[in-house]
């Protein structure tokens, strides 16, 4: 029976009193014993991935054979063992007495903060990414300090004992066990995963591919509504709190819902008063540097773009939510204002979610600003991107709401008159794009 109907804090109390009895021995937990659980985690995983996939298909009414059913694979059952490699390797190097920054590129920024190049990481990073990613270190923070605290509860336990409740994200099925690795390798504490109630199908799944934790009492998995992740968050026994969802969850459940939880907010006055930590998603850009770069690359970028938004509907954390564009770069080419076929329609990316675009929508997220002339009670929200046909021709006049307004026809908006507006049809090659003519 669901546990968001029937709350029973017997078995609750019976999952925290488990881990509670545990915490102490993962604290205590030699490196070699904790990496030889990740290796036993990855062979549970690679053994449930296809069941994974397919509970995670059969969720979000992914057709069998359909393109989408990768996305399944890379951000589910691929993304935990990837975690799980990166975890190894670094206990390997602890184990070897080595610091896990010696291995990466350090260089100061103009500013004097120091920046580290962590990806590629690894040899396959290499060859099928062409990318890489840096970490700026705060202001004032130096290199030696960095070295001194990375891993730090790895190679220096600390206090032991500790039990944190990881509320799982709904979106990505891999987000709620690399949280709860993230807590047992970062943290040094044992871990409650609740999972999200879109996403409770993946208990069994989870309790399979976690089982080398959960044998051992070190992982616990549950699911259930907000009842049951209250519960567990204000439970005595429970010390602190990880959240993966959006803000709306997270001040619920710190301040309390309503009224009286926005009053609390605003006075700072929280309910809830353990340690939390939250990911809540983000607002990340794409900064696209102007340059004399040829049709290939910039069609690979805006497809790559374009994807972001895709995936999984759109139901991403770290998907980019703007283009920035440099205004003295002149007029890109059609390769840039267009995917040529790319970009797809979104699909549902979360079950049970309603209120993202749906096939008769076009696959960007609604951008704010100046791109809507309308400021009435009528409007709901801000106008849709531009459509960019991929052979321009000159740009229709006066209003027009056919493509550009997420409320359309109600909307009461008006085009900018440079703005293209041609809306997509069968014979039009082009994409949504959130650039139009200045």
């Amino acid at each position: 029976m669901d546990k968001a109907e029937t709350l029973d804090r017997a078995a609750l109390d019976a999952d925290v009193a488990a881990l509670r009895a545990a915490a102490g021995e993962w604290a205590a937990t030699p490196l070699p014993e904790k990496r030889r659980l990740l290796e036993a985690v990855r062979g549970a995983t690679a053994a449930v991935a296809d069941e994974w996939v397919r509970v995670c298909c059969q969720g979000k009414a992914i057709a069998a054979g359909s393109p989408a059913v990768g996305e399944e694979w890379m951000s589910g059952p691929y993304a935990l063992l990837s975690g799980v490699a990166a975890l190894i390797r670094l206990l390997r190097g602890l184990e070897a007495g080595a610091n896990p920054l010696d291995r990466l590129r350090v260089r100061t920024l103009p500013g004097g903060q120091v920046a580290l190049r962590v990806f590629p990481s690894s040899p396959e990073d290499r060859l099928v990414l062409g990318y890489a990613a840096e970490v700026w270190l705060r202001s004032g923070v130096t290199l030696e300090q960095a070295r001194a605290g990375v891993a730090r509860r790895l190679r220096d336990p600390g206090p032991p004992g500790r039990v944190v409740l990881v509320l799982g994200a709904g979106n990505i099925s891999s987000i709620p066990p690399l949280d709860a690795l993230a807590k047992l390798y970062q943290d040094n504490a044992v871990a409650l995963v609740k999972l999200n109630p879109v996403n409770a199908y993946l208990e069994p799944v989870l309790n399979r591919a976690l089982a080398p934790f959960l044998e051992r009492g070190f992982v616990r998995v549950t699911s259930g509504g907000a009842d049951v992740g209250s519960y567990l968050a204000h439970h005595p026994e429970v010390d602190t709190v990880h959240i993966t969802g959006n803000a709306a969850s997270h001040d619920a459940l710190v301040f309390g819902p309503g009224p009286e939880g926005a009053r609390r907010k605003r006075a700072r006055e929280p309910l809830l008063t353990k340690p939390v930590t939250s990911e809540l998603g983000g607002v990340g850009p794409v900064v696209v540097v102007g340059g004399r770069w040829s049709d290939a690359a910039l069609r690979a970028q805006a497809e790559d773009i374009a994807t972001q938004r895709l995936h999984n509907s759109g139901f991403n954390c770290i998907a980019t939510q703007i283009v920035v564009l440099p205004r003295s770069w002149p007029r890109p080419t059609g390769s840039w204002t267009t995917c040529a076929g790319g970009c797809g329609r979104p699909r549902a990316g979360a079950p049970g979610i309603r209120g993202r675009p749906t096939a008769s929508a076009p696959p960007w997220p609604p951008i704010p600003g100046p791109s809507c002339s309308a400021a009435t009670p009528r409007c709901p929200g801000p106008c849709w991107p531009t459509w960019i046909p991929a052979t321009p021709a000159s740009p229709p006049s006066g209003p027009s709401t056919s493509a550009r307004c997420s409320a359309s026809p109600a909307c009461p908006a008006t085009a900018r008159p440079s703005s293209w507006t041609t809306p997509p049809t069968s014979a039009t090659s082009g994409s949504w794009a959130t650039w139009a003519p200045p």
